[in-house]
């Protein structure tokens, strides 16, 4: 469905008396918004969540409402056990982002499975929550993986200024080559100029 007719699909659901299957279809289009509004909030309040079948993560729902509604800890307790449970890629940003927002402990385990996404995305945000963590190895080994698969894409920039922070930040020291036969120079050029 393309989005403009999501909202439309959504607003004609919510006007009709729901079967099993539509109720579903309704609650796959608002998990999929980037944000909630208050009639999707009761949309989803509404619905019986026992007859919900199991290939809609009820978490993830969950913890959109409670994010939505500003109680921001308890949506990540929610994200993390969506993660958990579905290895849903946007619970498992959700959790980080919001954990790193709001000074929250951040499970080992969680990051490390999240890092198995292997995209310059998902690395940059484990990078940042092991920096978060106090692992800066950890952290320099991410931010240095998402610079490789970024193959020098310009809408990656951030990263370089994300693994210097970390290098910088933290005082990270380097062995010095030991198989460069003369000097040599590293240049950083701004393409903007």
């Amino acid at each position: 469905i393309e989005i403009g007719l999501e909202e439309d699909a959504i607003n004609f659901l919510s006007n009709i008396k729901l079967t099993p299957v539509l109720q579903n279809k309704l609650l796959d289009l608002i998990s999929r918004k980037d944000k909630l509004t208050i009639q999707d909030i009761a949309l989803i309040e509404k619905i019986n969540k026992k007859e919900i079948p199991q290939n809609i993560d009820i978490n993830y729902l969950d913890a959109k409402v409670l994010e939505t509604k500003g109680k921001e800890l308890e949506a990540i307790r929610y994200y993390q056990n969506s993660f958990e449970n579905t290895k849903n890629v946007n619970s498992g940003i959700k959790y980080i982002q919001l954990s790193i927002k709001n000074r929250s402990r951040i499970k080992n385990e969680l990051v490390a499975d999240f890092a198995k996404f292997n995209t310059v995305e998902t690395l940059m945000l484990v990078a940042e929550a092991y920096q978060c963590m106090g692992k800066v190895n950890e952290a320099l080994e991410s931010s240095y993986k998402a610079i490789y698969l970024s193959r020098n894409n310009k809408k990656y920039k951030n990263i370089f200024i994300q693994f210097w922070n970390i290098v910088i930040f933290n005082r990270c020291e380097f062995e010095s080559p030991k198989n460069i036969s003369c000097d040599c120079v590293v240049v950083i050029k701004d393409d903007n100029n």
